[in-house]
């Protein structure tokens, strides 16, 4: 039985998704309460919308539970013919006669923290001093608009329009050595050429059978000549 490929996790993806899950599950906590608050105490308030309070935070504590589930659907493995890219919005294979090169990178220096702000500037700040790996592909795998709305941006250099993917995986080195080898292999493979189908020969090959002299009264003159 062949072995499973090897999943390396994307932790940018599982810090994402645990801000996520933390802002979710307090925002249906509080719509919850507001809303069972506002229906014993606050008879102002419709019954509609009350409703509707509680509605929004039996939601909100589903998408948490949601994206709880999710929070390791974030990975990378390698298949002997592609890198298999899996989010949890989308799932990419990338075959390795695209790769150009590999290279890697310090973060920080792929996403300099004083351009990267916000929010985003505070996911990527745990990993400025990781190591990630790029890839200079010749053509991506799908049309770039569709990559970079369902992808995470730290999937890319900002202001390179070249197609490239920057994957960062916590253990760098082997993912790095495995993705070396399986390119390698998936180079200097060549499928067998299919063999053209041999041509029978069996009446063709057959040597002609020499034609008999005409019968008559001047069919042995030529045999006297040569006999003489």
């Amino acid at each position: 039985m062949p072995r499973k490929p090897t999943r390396y996790p994307l932790p940018l993806y599982t810090r994402m998704l645990k801000r996520w899950i933390s802002a979710t599950f307090w925002l249906g906590i509080f719509l919850l309460g507001f809303g069972a608050a506002a229906w014993f105490w606050g008879p102002q308030f419709s019954e509609l919308n009350i409703y509707f309070l509680l509605g929004a935070g039996a939601f909100a504590l589903l998408v948490t539970l949601l994206l709880f589930l999710l929070r390791k659907a974030a990975y990378l493995q390698l298949f002997p013919a592609h890198l298999r890219i899996v989010t949890p919005f989308m799932r990419i294979k990338v075959g390795y006669k695209r790769i150009q090169r590999t290279h890697t990178a310090e973060v920080s220096n792929l996403f300099p923290i004083k351009k990267v702000r916000g929010m985003r500037g505070e996911i990527i700040a745990p990993f400025m001093k990781y190591t990630a790996i790029v890839l200079n592909l010749n053509a991506y795998p799908l049309p770039s608009w569709i990559l970079h709305t369902f992808l995470s941006p730290f999937f890319f250099i900002p202001k390179d329009k070249s197609p490239h993917f920057i994957l960062l995986v916590e253990n760098w080195l082997d993912f790095s050595t495995e993705l070396e080898s399986c390119r390698a292999s998936a180079i200097q493979y060549q499928p067998p050429q299919q063999q053209t189908p041999l041509v029978m020969v069996s009446d063709r090959a057959k040597p002609t059978p020499p034609k008999k002299g005409r019968s008559g009264i001047l069919s042995g003159l030529g045999k006297d000549k040569n006999n003489k």
